[in-house]
């Protein structure tokens, strides 16, 4: 695991203890991808959440194919971007707007010929990004803005 991708982790870490929620690191077992559990003490009810920090030399955020099948209404995205910075840009998405937008952003991919016409082959890399891009919807910087630094979105009733 990369220095980036540490710093992250630990930055959302401790952005959630300073709100309140009880949170438990969870070790990535049989590939969930999960890095925190969220659980209330009151209901016993979790959220898990996936915490994907950007490189600054990498366009997207890289999932793969399993993650535009693996989503619940209790489960997560969270991706940081701009780590050096003092307060680091994030989005708190859940897994099934992220399952949605990498499945139709590759399926567009896979149809739009590449260079000298030819057709691109599948794979299992998925790219999830925050800004507007040739596969993603025009609009979609925009409609990403109501995940913007929203912690809140993570509530447990």
């Amino acid at each position: 695991m990369g220095e980036c991708h540490q710093k992250g982790l630990h930055y959302i870490f401790e952005l959630l203890k300073k709100k309140g929620f009880n949170v438990t690191p969870k070790m990535n077992s049989k590939g969930t991808g999960i890095n925190y559990l969220i659980v209330n003490t009151k209901n016993g009810g979790e959220l898990k959440l996936r915490v994907r920090t950007r490189p600054e030399d990498q366009e997207g955020y890289i999932l793969n194919e399993r993650n535009q099948e693996n989503y619940d209404n209790t489960f997560f995205y969270i991706f940081v971007d701009s780590i050096n910075k003092k307060d680091p840009d994030f989005w708190v998405i859940p897994s099934k707007i992220v399952a949605k937008s990498i499945k139709d952003a590759h399926d567009k991919w896979l149809v739009t010929p590449r260079f000298k016409n030819k057709k691109h082959n599948d794979n299992p890399i998925r790219v999830f990004k925050t800004f507007n891009d040739a596969y993603y919807p025009s609009n979609w910087k925009e409609s990403l803005k109501k995940y913007y630094k929203h912690l809140d979105i993570i509530t447990l009733n």
